[in-house]
């Protein structure tokens, strides 16, 4: 569908951050499987997120549902304070801005 990376991290920026910037989200950032152009179909989008004060988290749950009813995927939320460190340095290296 979309012919390079670049484009489909368009889209996915296009179709994301409204929801991200409504909902609480200061910073967001695409990693893993869909950055490397290695997704399958059932792939999942992993976001590299740091929330506002207050978020609690009935509303990322929130978050998370109306993301995956938007893009028609799973999705991932994973907080920069809260990622595993033996994984830290390589979505840090692999990231991709978006908010």
């Amino acid at each position: 569908m979309y012919p390079n990376i670049k484009d489909k991290i368009d889209k996915v920026s296009q179709l994301s951050v409204p929801i991200l910037k409504r909902n609480g989200v200061t910073y967001a950032a695409l990693f893993g499987s869909f950055v490397r152009s290695e997704e399958t179909l059932e792939s999942d989008l992993d976001f590299l997120v740091e929330y506002s004060e207050g978020i609690s988290l009935f509303d990322v749950v929130v978050l998370k549902r109306k993301l995956e009813e938007k893009l028609g995927r799973k999705v991932d939320l994973v907080s920069l304070k809260c990622l595993n460190k033996r994984i830290r340095q390589r979505v840090i290296h692999e990231q991709v801005r978006i908010l």
